[in-house]
Formats: C-alpha cells, structure tokens, sequence
C-alpha cells in the first residue's frame, strides 16, 4: 500500500513538472501597445470606418507578422528582438501596397483598369514607418505614433464662360503623367515611368470640377519636368460632337506636398463655328 502512494505522489510531481515546463516563460515575450493619434489626420478625412493595419518586421529577414485593429489603439506581444514597423489604413478598393513581405521594397501603387489607365482611388492612404525599434524580455510599453499621408487630393476647377454653359453637355478627363508608385521607406515617388488617371468632372456654377488622388512624396528634382502632367478634357456638346482639349500643368502638381491642391483651369471658347476649346492653367496653389 505504501509503495502504492509512493509512485501515486512521485507521478503527480512528475506530471506537475512538465506543464510548467510547457507554459511559455514570462522572459520569452514584451508587449508593445501603439496609440495612433489620428489628429492630424481626421481633420481633412473621416476615419471613423478605417480599418488600421500593423506589419511588423523582424530583423534578420524573418516572417513578417500582421494584425489589423478598428480602433486608434493596439496591444500585442512580440519576441525579443529588433523590428520595423509599417502601419497604414486598409480598404479593398484603395490604392495596391506592393512587396508588403520585404521591409525595404515596400510600395504603394495604383490599381490598373482594363483600359490600360490607372484606376482613381478617392479614400486618401495614410500611415507612418518605424524603421527600427527593439523589443526586450518582460517589457510592457506604450508607443504615441502619428500618421502622415501617403496621397494628396488634386481638385480641378474648369472655368467656363456663362454663356457657354447651357451648350455643354458633359465632361470627361484624364491626367497623364501621374507617378504610379511611391516607395514607403524612404517616401519618394517613381519618375522613370508614368501612369494616366481617368477623371470624372460634374458641372457646377462656374462649369466643371474633378478630383483625383496622386502619390505624395519627393522626387529627383531632375526627374520633376521630364514627363509633365498633363490635363486633357473632352466636353460633350448637346449636339452630340465632343470636343477635345489638352493643357501642360508642368511640375506644379508635385512640387506642393502633404497638401489639398487646386488647379484653376480657364476654357477660351469657339464652338459656334469652329468647335475650338483652348485650356490655359491660371493657377495651381494649395487649396483655401
């Protein structure tokens, strides 16, 4: 009987034993909590309905690890070791972010469509990069991070004279030499080749207006006036012609930053007889 309980003790001991050993160690992980302040950023943008995605990068080239949180806060426990971090806000329809599992390729891109131009995006993309932090043994810290953006919004003001209003129907547009890519780590836009946007406009008091998104970074300044944007609107007249109108805006678009810009577009009119829209840039500047 004695030798019963003997081994009944010595087994339970034994049992005991391994779950501790299988319990993770406090020493093996900290806890890093990110608090976004959206400030800056829901002045000019609704991000109520965002969706916030963190990526951490270990150092090393390890796995990238993702979350996602609905709210300006995040908590999550991580092994020791150096990270980067990307955050951004996430939406199926938004701009593309690009080699997202590298740290130093990471980019963002517009969606192409079918008809070889990129696809307008019309919620802004915003976030902010930790290029390296350390995550230590038992740590249990709170990080305050502000997000940037990562676009600008353009509006176009197409000026036309009163009475030419009620002969123009409809107008469509299209911006070329757009930046397609931006790369997050060291915000700058690509140069070396160019995308086209299509552009909606709606008619209003004065004629038509538009917006668009474009990336939002710096640039060679060698690379600013190789490939200029430029604005081509085609107005549908209500007897059915369309008539077609391009005008250079240059580098104007890219030298104003983190900022809403307004281009002042003014159309000279001849469609009695000739059919004729000449466009001239009165201004662009950022918007009031």
């Amino acid at each position: 009987m004695l030798v019963v309980i003997v081994c009944i003790i010595w087994g339970n001991t034994l049992f005991s034993g391994c779950k501790r050993n299988m319990a993770p160690a406090s020493s093996n992980y900290g806890y890093v909590s990110f608090v976004v302040r959206l400030d800056s950023i829901s002045s000019k943008h609704d991000t109520t309905k965002n969706l916030l995605r963190f990526c951490f990068y270990p150092a090393g080239n390890g796995p990238m690890i993702q979350t996602d949180t609905d709210s300006d806060f995040l908590r999550i426990a991580l092994a020791p070791g150096k990270y980067g971090l990307l955050m951004y806000n996430y939406g199926k329809d938004n701009f593309q972010l690009r080699n997202r599992k590298q740290f130093e390729l990471m980019e963002v891109a517009f969606r192409e469509e079918e008809d070889g131009y990129s696809k307008a995006a019309s919620i802004p993309v915003y976030g902010m990069v930790i290029h390296e932090f350390e995550v230590k043994p038992n740590q249990d810290i709170v990080t305050t991070i502000t997000p940037t953006f990562f676009t600008k919004s353009v509006h176009f003001k197409i000026n036309i004279p009163e009475e030419y209003h009620a002969q123009i129907r409809d107008c469509k547009g299209t911006l070329s030499g757009v930046s397609p890519l931006l790369s997050i780590p060291d915000r700058t836009v690509k140069r070396n080749t160019t995308t086209t946007l299509s552009l909606p406009f709606e008619k209003n008091k004065s004629g038509f207006e538009g917006k668009t998104l474009l990336l939002d970074g710096t640039c060679n300044e060698n690379d600013k006036d190789k490939i200029p944007h430029k604005l081509t609107l085609h107005f549908t007249l209500n007897n059915g012609k369309t008539v077609t109108s391009t005008v250079d805006i240059g580098s104007s678009l890219l030298d104003i930053t983190q900022q809403d810009i307004l281009a002042n577009i003014h159309a000279l009119m001849n469609i009695a007889s000739e059919h004729e829209i000449n466009l001239i840039c009165e201004s662009i500047a950022i918007h009031p």
